[in-house]
């Protein structure tokens, strides 16, 4: 029996005693006096037990069998329903549930670099996304009533202290802020704000106010932007939206962790990590929206049942249970990266608009599931699309890391690394101060320090190799490092992979447009004219080889020549035009001058399409594994009818059973995703040292 059990037998038992009319002996009377003392000193029950009432025909006294006024106890029954085994295997659920979501969300995969210089040892620990977190703040100022509860104004006094601080508001600077523009509560805020950068000008706020701010310098900071804690405590539906690296997902992996230890009993101190804006824990229940995107099938419709099948399949938990935590107002429902679903394919009207599906879908759940908090992430840009929207839900974005937040992260990152033994302490501290002293006297580092991920990136750099002085190559050091991220990251996930459109895309600085995102065909003429139209930097063609030699294997990069770099070279391309016979003409001859015209254009290109072929072919040899055949020219039909840059990709041999089975693979698929990608990204860093070696004249038009 468990001390609970204990105590509630006893109390029973005691009431039932007290109302009894029987005489006791004075031995009886000595044991219900133990019995009282025993309970006396005990832990008191919880709330719903104490509020449990027993009466005596509730309990049986049995001693061999028999019904004895004259008692002796042996035994305690409580007449009580037997346990529902579906709440039991609920609760279980929920609880491994929880346990899972811990371990997943506190997991600090950026700081597990088996590059970095420093062998860690086998005992030492798992790095840790809760010791290296900082707040995160959205750009938008506080209400007077947020203001209030900073400072922890008691209630009773709020109406009183903001009628003294609107007159006070009246009365001072008007010139700041012209009074009629804006609410009046808004007006205390911006003259409250003007008077403490201001202080020498004007008078101070009413001295109610400083009764419970003892220290003004206070003011400073209970008038700083929201934190997202606060936006999502005063809002229960809220869309949180952030740059790529921004830090979205980090909050809701490090809100989900702490609410799910709170719940679990794991987390003392729960309250004061969330700012102790929450009474009670919250439920969360978290869906990664790029994986429910990947589940939807082209006959879904949209609406709440789509959103309760993520919900079971991201959590476990059985139908009833769930539909009865979505009734609790202390279930929040966190749906991380809208914007990783695939919105309309422009090529095909017919096909699944996922993000506008999942969009439906989470604003019918809310229509008929109002009590349970609702938080969506999402970048900014895929949310400015109004048919991205969430109608009747605030939106608020996350604002850069400022000067103390950098500093706050780089001791936490380091000292975590010191902690976990992925750098000694005196290299950890070493490297901080280093990284430190750079960001101050470097404006291009403190910028990429606002952006938590780059901040990431700049710790692991510096920690690895020391900062590049070159901003290029200092960004190009990052974009390896992420690389190699994705790369374990996906081979830890088991495949889940992203296609080269996802990756360019999400860089923010490429716009991929696909010649077909289907099987069907296109002629030759058609895939080179998509991209003159949409007057594109740069075509890129990836196909699978083939030779008569089944023995033939490896990849090679081609660019366009007239004239072959070998006999294979023309070969393969006399293979590759030779679909223009299923073409029927494919396309009209070109005449004698729009062909010279024509030539023209490409020899002015091919010098670029060189460099953009021989970093993907360095790229390729890095990541593929297999024999580079090296990067040639031949005059492939698709290739001559662009006007501008362009190379193909000829990523393995089909015709070879080896090479056929790795084309199947979706991890060597991926390889061949990330070797175009990072050849891409080498391209476009050469672009950038260029441009900064060679910048443009400054001064006069013309």
């Amino acid at each position: 029996m468990n001390p609970t059990e204990w105590q509630t037998a006893a109390a029973a038992l005691l009431a039932a005693l007290n109302q009894s009319a029987t005489a006791l002996t004075p031995e009886q009377r000595a044991q219900i006096e133990a019995l009282q003392t025993a309970l006396a000193a005990s832990t008191p029950l919880p709330p719903t037990a104490e509020a449990d009432v027993i009466t005596r025909d509730k309990i049986e006294v049995h001693d061999g069998g028999h019904y004895q006024p004259n008692w002796k106890v042996d035994k305690v029954e409580i007449n009580s329903p037997p346990p529902d085994p579906t709440k039991e295997r609920a609760t279980d659920a929920e609880s491994a549930y929880l346990r899972r979501l811990r371990r997943e969300s506190n997991a600090l995969p950026l700081a597990q670099d088996s590059r970095a210089a420093g062998d860690r040892d086998k005992g030492s620990r798992t790095p840790e996304l809760v010791r290296v977190y900082v707040d995160l703040r959205v750009a938008w100022w506080p209400t007077l009533e947020q203001v209030f509860q900073r400072l922890s104004i008691p209630n009773e006094r709020r109406s009183d202290l903001r009628s003294k601080l609107l007159i006070w508001a009246e009365n001072i600077g008007k010139e700041t802020v012209p009074f009629a523009s804006i609410a009046p509560e808004g007006v205390i805020i911006e003259r409250l704000a003007h008077w403490s950068s201001n202080r020498a000008e004007y008078a101070a706020p009413d001295d109610e106010l400083f009764a419970h701010v003892k220290d003004t310098r206070k003011v400073d900071s209970m008038l700083e932007p929201l934190s997202a804690l606060e936006a999502l405590t005063a809002n229960r539906r809220l869309v949180l939206l952030g740059d790529p690296g921004g830090g979205k997902s980090t909050f809701v992996n490090h809100l989900a962790f702490l609410c799910a230890g709170a719940r679990l009993g794991e987390e003392a101190g729960w309250q004061a990590s969330l700012d102790n804006l929450f009474p009670t824990p919250l439920l969360p229940l978290r869906v990664i929206v790029r994986r429910w995107s990947s589940r939807l099938k082209a006959s879904d419709a949209a609406g709440p049942k789509l959103l309760y099948a993520a919900l079971m399949e991201e959590t476990g938990l059985e139908w009833d249970g769930l539909m009865e935590r979505l009734n609790q107002p202390d279930t929040l429902v966190l749906l991380d990266g809208l914007d990783e679903a695939p919105g309309a394919d422009p090529n095909d009207a017919t096909a699944l608009d996922r993000r506008r599906t999942i969009v439906e879908s989470v604003e019918a759940f809310c229509g008929v599931r109002p009590a349970c908090r609702v938080l969506v992430t999402c970048r900014v840009k895929p949310y400015e699309q109004k048919v991205y929207q969430l109608s009747d839900t605030p939106a608020f974005t996350l604002a850069p890391l400022d000067d103390p937040r950098i500093e706050r992260f780089l001791g936490n990152w380091y000292g975590e690394m010191a902690r976990t033994g992925v750098s000694s302490p005196e290299k950890a501290e070493a490297d901080r101060a280093q990284l430190q002293a750079a960001l101050a006297r470097r404006p291009d580092l403190r910028e990429m320090a606002e952006i938590p991920l780059l901040a990431t990136m700049l710790a692991r750099v510096n920690a690895r190799s020391g900062l590049p002085d070159n901003r290029a190559d200092l960004y190009h050091e990052c974009v390896e490092q992420l690389l190699w991220e994705w790369e374990a990251a996906k081979s830890r996930e088991g495949g889940d992979r992203a296609g080269l459109v996802d990756l360019l895309n999400a860089e923010g600085r490429f716009r991929v447009i696909l010649t077909r995102s289907d099987d069907r065909f296109l002629t030759l003429q058609e895939r080179s004219s998509i991209a003159n139209k949409a007057k594109a930097d740069l075509f890129i063609s990836v196909h699978c080889n083939a030779a008569l030699n089944a023995a033939s294997n490896g990849f090679e990069i081609y660019f366009l020549s007239e004239k072959a770099t070998d006999d294979e070279a023309a070969a393969v391309a006399r293979r590759e035009n030779a679909v223009i016979e299923l073409e029927g003409l494919g396309g009209k001859a070109r005449g004698k001058v729009e062909e010279l015209l024509w030539a023209l254009a490409r020899n002015e290109h091919i010098n670029e399409s060189s460099t953009v072929a021989a970093h993907i072919a360095r790229q390729a040899d890095k990541r593929l594994g297999s024999l580079n055949r090296g990067v040639k020219q031949a005059g492939f039909y698709v290739l001559r009818g662009t006007a501008m840059p362009a190379v193909l990709v000829e990523s393995a041999f089909i015709t070879n059973p080896k090479e056929e089975g790795l084309l199947r693979s979706a991890r060597y698929q991926q390889r061949i995703v990330d070797a175009v990608y990072a050849g891409l990204l080498d391209y476009e860093k050469r672009k950038i040292q260029a441009r900064l070696a060679h910048p443009p004249p400054s001064g006069g038009g013309g």
